[in-house]
């Protein structure tokens, strides 16, 4: 349906008050709902699941195949159609189970964060669900820095709400960008904080970084105001790139 539209002008229109459910998602007109709705019925079928197949004669890599296959998809899909983040106790709760699932409800022989390990380093892949939502929320910040509005058309709303910021500089702007409006969108603040629990766990910082923005940055102030040089940025001085050169500022 077009954005702003008039409802009355489109035949057979019916207007839903309550909650709906479209594509396997509980959609409530409150965002807040989202999490109780989807995430928690999630978990109680995924702990049901698991209890009934725990007596199952299955091997221990045949039980990690099975979470793979049988819980995993069913996580992501939630993940990549919902932009807020489930509780560290929803994680925490989910870990449990997959565990007691693993080792028949016996104490664990070997803690899951090793089994998370890739093999080659002593583990059995088995998924670290919290990084999975990372992962899921990642793939909009590389639409972000390669935007393509024709084959993405979402990226034109996200770029208006981010108003004086362009999009593709978020990712290089500190975390005071909270403060700025944009952050008030649940798919930009749920990206960049996926984002940032990024670096976080691959102990990087990109603040400040050839790519972080000069202009319109709240990291970068005169007189408590950011700063924007029209002719600068028409010429494409816009980063840090543009005016460092081996650690020196250029003249120009």
């Amino acid at each position: 349906m077009p954005i702003n539209c008039d409802l009355q002008s489109i035949p057979n229109a019916t207007i839903q008050s309550g909650n709906i459910r479209y594509l396997g998602i509980n959609i409530s007109p409150r965002i807040s709902e989202l999490l109780k709705l989807n995430y928690v019925p999630l978990l109680k079928s995924t702990e049901d699941d698991l209890l009934r197949w725990r007596r199952l004669p299955i091997s221990l890599m045949g039980r990690v195949a099975t979470i793979k296959m049988m819980t995993l998809p069913k996580v992501n899909y939630l993940f990549s159609m919902i932009p807020t983040k489930p509780s560290s106790g929803w994680f925490k709760s989910l870990d449990s189970y997959i565990s007691k699932f693993l080792w028949k409800n016996k104490p664990s022989r070997i803690s899951l964060k090793t089994l998370q390990q890739t093999k080659d380093r002593g583990g059995l892949d088995l998924p670290n669900f919290s990084n999975y939502f990372i992962a899921s929320k990642l793939q909009y910040i590389s639409k972000w820095l390669k935007p393509n509005n024709l084959d993405e058309p979402w990226l034109d709303v996200e770029q208006a709400l981010c108003e004086d910021l362009v999009i593709s500089d978020l990712p290089f702007i500190s975390p005071t960008i909270k403060s700025h409006r944009c952050f008030k969108s649940v798919n930009i603040s749920s990206s960049l904080m996926a984002w940032w629990d990024f670096l976080k766990l691959t102990k990087s910082s990109l603040i400040p970084c050839k790519l972080t923005p000069i202009w319109n940055n709240p990291d970068i102030l005169q007189n408590k105001k950011m700063i924007n040089f029209t002719q600068w940025r028409n010429k494409g001085i816009s980063q840090l790139e543009h005016i460092i050169e081996n650690g020196n500022f250029l003249s120009f």
